[in-house]
């Protein structure tokens, strides 16, 4: 872990692929949005760890369905920016403790990857890169998440874009995604996925997947 963790902040430190890689995952209707008001922070966590088998993995989560944006979708565990947070990693690694169950002080933040403005909620979305060499024990809270989705590394790095045919505002639009564990990652995930994979991808490591 500590040889990743290397790699990793290395890889960082040379700058982030940004939007250019971000924009590879994004929606052909996404320029129909515009922004409504002040746009509202939130924050995400994309947590490195090992399975059982000591094999790495990261969380994604499918949501409850509920009247909501982003009801039913996957996505990277966290959410909206509270007065009460001391700053965004706060609120990355709250939510996260909220809705999974994770433990904050056994978790190692490695940086910050490029931040994205999601027009259909408003929302200005921060990623984490944590590490945790230990097996975390999730606790889904079960009113928010539908059910986890553990992803290895070595399916992240070879995932592949693939586009469906999406419906909105009585219009068909191409809609690239992630086919991830038999479950669709597009959206505002696909995106922050997007430039996630782009920084592993050159990380010389074993990692010594299956």
């Amino acid at each position: 872990m500590e040889q990743l963790k290397k790699e990793l902040t290395s890889q960082i430190a040379k700058g982030l692929p940004g939007k250019d890689a971000q924009l590879k995952l994004a929606p052909e209707s996404r320029d129909l949005f515009t922004p409504v008001g002040e746009k509202t922070d939130a924050a995400i966590l994309i947590l490195i760890y090992p399975n059982s088998r000591n094999k790495l993995h990261t969380v994604l989560m499918k949501r409850q369905s509920y009247h909501d944006h982003h009801s039913g979708q996957v996505s990277f565990p966290g959410g909206k920016h509270e007065k009460s947070d001391k700053n965004l990693l706060h609120t990355a690694l709250r939510e996260s403790q909220e809705e999974i169950g994770i433990i904050p002080g056994r978790i190692e933040i490695i940086g910050e990857l490029t931040n994205l403005f999601i027009p259909v909620s408003n929302f200005m979305v921060h990623p984490f890169l944590g590490l945790t060499s230990t097996i975390p024990e999730f606790k889904p809270d079960r009113s928010e998440v539908d059910y986890l989705i553990e992803v290895s590394l070595q399916q992240i790095a070879a995932a592949r874009i693939e586009v469906t045919s999406m419906k909105f505002k009585g219009h068909n639009y191409n809609v690239p995604y992630y086919n991830l564990n038999n479950e669709m990652v597009w959206g505002a995930t696909a995106m922050i996925m997007s430039e996630f994979i782009e920084i592993i991808n050159p990380v010389t490591y074993s990692l010594d997947q299956e």
